[in-house]
C-alpha cells in the first residue's frame, strides 16, 4: 500500500490539472472495469458486480491546491491567485514547482521594511509574490507565462516509525483507498468516481451524479487538522459527520456505519463540522435525490505538508471494505 500511496503523491494534480493523476490511477485498477471520462474530467470506473442490486457510488478527489500566475512584476517576479483554499501565513516561504526543474518560493515584503500600518494589518495574498531568480523580464516571459500553474513541493517521506508525510497525501490516500475497493473480490454494484476540477469548479460532483443516478452515495475525504488544533482533536481513524452546516447526513447509513466500526474494533466518531461540504450537497441532490454519508480520515496538516498515520490508513481501508460488503449484501 505504501509504494502504491508514494507514487500517486508524486504525480502533481493542481485543480483541472490532473492528467497524468488519472494515467495513474487508470494502469493500477483491475482490467475487468470499465472506466470513461465525462465533459467536466472525472473518471469513472465501474466494478464487476451484481448489477440488480442497489448502485453505491463512491467519491475521492483527484485534484489538490496550487497557484496561477497572473502578472510578471518590474523585478521579475509573479503576482498570483491561489487555487483552492489557502491561508496566506501558511504558503510564505514555500517552494513551488512548474514543469520539471524550475522552482520557486512564496515571498512578502521584509518585516523591517513594511510600514508599521503593513505590519498591524493581516497578510493578503496580493501581498506575497513568486520569486523564480530571473534577472530578465523576457527569461521569465519565455520561461513561465501568464496563466502558468504551479504546484507546492512536498516529496512523499516515512516519517518516524507509522507516519508518512506528502502534499496531498489525504486525498491520495482517499482515491487508493477506492482503487482498493476495485480490487476487491466483494460483488457489489459500485461505482467509483475520481473527481477532477473539484477545488477550480466544486460542481464536477454534481454532473458525475446526475450521470450514474446511484442508489447510495459514500463521500471519501480527509479530515484535515491544522497544526494549531491538533492537540483538541481526538484520535479517530474514521470521522462520520452528522451535518455539515450545509447538509444533513443520511442517519440509517451513519448508524450502520458505527456498528460495523464497533464489530470490527475501529476508531470511530460522529461529529457535526463546522465547514460546508458542497460535494455531499451535489450528490444529495441529484436527480431524484442520493442517500448520502461521508467517511473522513483524520489527517494533520503543517503549512502545505500533510502526514497520515499508517495504522489509522489501513483500518479506514478495512472500514470501508466492510461498509461495502454489508451494503452490497442488502
Amino acid at each position: 500500500m505504501e509504494k502504491t500511496l508514494k507514487k500517486l503523491c508524486e504525480i502533481d494534480a493542481v485543480s483541472s490539472c490532473e492528467e497524468n493523476l488519472k494515467k495513474e490511477i487508470i494502469s493500477l485498477i483491475p482490467k475487468d472495469c470499465e472506466f470513461f471520462e465525462d465533459s467536466l474530467g472525472n473518471l469513472i470506473v465501474k466494478k464487476k458486480g451484481t448489477s440488480n442490486r442497489k448502485k453505491i457510488m463512491l467519491t475521492a478527489n483527484l485534484d489538490e491546491e496550487g497557484l496561477i500566475a497572473t502578472k510578471i512584476n518590474e523585478d521579475n517576479t509573479y503576482s498570483f491567485l491561489p487555487i483552492g483554499e489557502l491561508e496566506t501565513n501558511s504558503i510564505i516561504g514555500s517552494i513551488v514547482h512548474f514543469k520539471e526543474n524550475i522552482y520557486g518560493v512564496i515571498n512578502s515584503k521584509p518585516i523591517h521594511l513594511q510600514t508599521k500600518k503593513e505590519k498591524e494589518e493581516k497578510t493578503k495574498i496580493e501581498d506575497l509574490y513568486l520569486d523564480f531568480g530571473f534577472e530578465k523580464k523576457e527569461e521569465a516571459e519565455n520561461l513561465i507565462p501568464i496563466g502558468s500553474i504551479f504546484s507546492f513541493k512536498g516529496e512523499f517521506e516515512k516519517i518516524l516509525e507509522n507516519f508518512y508525510k506528502a502534499k496531498a497525501i489525504g486525498n491520495r490516500f482517499c482515491c487508493l483507498c477506492l482503487i482498493e475497493i476495485l480490487k476487491s473480490s466483494i460483488e457489489a454494484n459500485v461505482v467509483c468516481v475520481f473527481l477532477a476540477k473539484e477545488k477550480a469548479v466544486s460542481n464536477c460532483s454534481k454532473t458525475a451524479a446526475y450521470e450514474i443516478d446511484p442508489n447510495l452515495a459514500v463521500i471519501l475525504k480527509p479530515h484535515i487538522i491544522k497544526n494549531n488544533e491538533i492537540t483538541k482533536e481526538k484520535k479517530k481513524a474514521v470521522v462520520a459527520p452528522i451535518y455539515d452546516g450545509n447538509f444533513r447526513y443520511s442517519e440509517k447509513l451513519l448508524n450502520l456505519a458505527e456498528k460495523i466500526a464497533e464489530k470490527n474494533k475501529i476508531p470511530f466518531e460522529k461529529v457535526v463540522f463546522n465547514k460546508k461540504i458542497q460535494t455531499a450537497k451535489n450528490i444529495a441532490s441529484s436527480k431524484k435525490g442520493v442517500e448520502t454519508v461521508l467517511f473522513s480520515l483524520p489527517c494533520k496538516k503543517y503549512l502545505t505538508t500533510e502526514v497520515l498515520n499508517l495504522k489509522d490508513m489501513k483500518n479506514f481501508v478495512k472500514f470501508n471494505l466492510e461498509f461495502i460488503l454489508n451494503l452490497s449484501k442488502n
